[in-house]
C-alpha cells in the first residue's frame, strides 16, 4: 500500500513538473512570438522610388526643352535622391540629397554642382496629389519648384 501511495505521489510530481516545464515553454513561445511580432514590425522596412519631372519646351522650337527632375528613394524613414535642373541651353545644376521623411513631408540636405561650384541648401520637399512641392535654400537659387509624379521607369 505505501509502495502504491509513493507511486501515485511521484506520478503526481513527475506528471505536475512535466506539466509546469510545458506551461513555461508555451508561455516563452508566446511571449518570444510577441517580442518578434514588436520587433518585426519596427523591423519593417517600406522602400519606394518615386519620379517627378517638368519639361518646358522653347516657345520657338518646342523639340528644346529645359527640364526639372526629382527623384526620390524612400528606405523606411530615409530618402536620397537627386534633384536636377537641366536647361538646354545655360548651365545646368545636379545634385544629391539625404534626408527624411515623416508622413508626406521631406527634410533633406540638397548638395549640387552649378557653373563650377560646389553648394549645399536644406530643403523641404512635400509629396502630395501627383506632385512634388520642393521648397528651400535662398531665393535667387531657384529650388523652389511644384513638380510632376512621372512612371520611374520611363526615367
Amino acid at each position: 500500500m505505501k509502495n502504491k501511495i509513493a507511486i501515485i505521489i511521484l506520478s503526481m510530481f513527475v506528471g505536475s513538473f512535466f506539466t509546469g516545464c510545458k506551461n513555461s515553454n508555451e508561455n516563452k513561445q508566446n511571449s518570444n512570438a510577441r517580442v518578434l511580432n514588436e520587433d518585426n514590425s519596427t523591423e519593417i522596412i517600406i522602400t519606394d522610388k518615386l519620379c517627378f519631372k517638368n519639361e518646358y519646351p522653347f516657345q520657338d522650337n518646342p523639340s528644346i526643352k529645359d527640364v526639372l527632375e526629382l527623384t526620390l528613394n524612400i528606405e523606411g524613414k530615409n530618402v536620397t535622391g537627386t534633384y536636377n535642373w537641366l536647361p538646354a541651353e545655360k548651365d545646368e545644376r545636379k545634385g544629391s540629397l539625404d534626408g527624411v521623411i515623416e508622413d508626406k513631408r521631406i527634410t533633406a540636405q540638397y548638395r549640387f554642382l552649378q557653373e563650377g561650384i560646389e553648394d549645399s541648401t536644406k530643403l523641404i520637399i512635400l509629396i502630395n496629389n501627383q506632385k512634388a512641392e520642393v521648397s528651400g535654400g535662398a531665393p535667387e537659387l531657384g529650388l523652389n519648384a511644384s513638380i510632376s509624379s512621372v512612371d520611374c521607369l520611363n526615367q
